[in-house]
């Protein structure tokens, strides 16, 4: 796998995430700061959920690794559909079926919990409640606005599509 496609594997996550926290930019204004604490929170989280997954591990033990190009990775965030087709493609090409299954479920459980995380409420929600039907069916919550789940609906058709 060549640098760039490593780079944007892991660097999807954190691109997913900014993408949702803007989606429904009416819950509020976050600072560069405040927004960038709640990504890493929820990236770690994510990533301790999934730890037995070497490649979820690596991907996202790499994508906080490098936080100080996060600013740099914010750029160019309308074209992040085209971006997640092309990092599907490179885990397919690359990995094992467990892995595109998995790295499918982290973006989508990247953004679930940006939405929710994006609300009144600063804390991180906890992955066990997004427990999935199977792969195929990412759970949506109702707790987020409209404009949020028109969003997840839209990346839940790319990611499985």
């Amino acid at each position: 796998m060549s640098a760039t496609e490593k780079d944007l594997i892991i660097k999807l996550p954190l691109r997913v995430g900014l993408w949702m926290s803007h989606a429904d930019d009416t819950a509020g204004f976050f600072d560069d700061k405040v927004e960038r604490a709640r990504l890493k929170a929820v990236i770690e989280r994510i990533a301790k959920h999934h730890e037995s997954s070497g490649f979820v591990r690596n991907a996202l033990a790499n994508t906080l690794a490098h936080e100080d190009k996060w600013p740099e990775w914010a750029g160019d965030i309308d074209n992040i559909f085209k971006d997640c087709k092309a990092a599907l493609q490179m885990v397919k090409a690359q990995s094992a079926h467990e892995d595109l299954q998995l790295y499918r479920v982290v973006i989508m459980q990247t953004a679930v919990c940006v939405a929710e995380a994006f609300q009144e409420d600063p804390i991180v929600p906890d992955l066990t409640g997004l427990t999935f039907a199977s792969a195929n069916d990412p759970g949506i919550p109702d707790n987020i606005s409209k404009k949020e789940k028109k969003a997840l609906e839209e990346l839940k058709k790319v990611l499985w599509g």
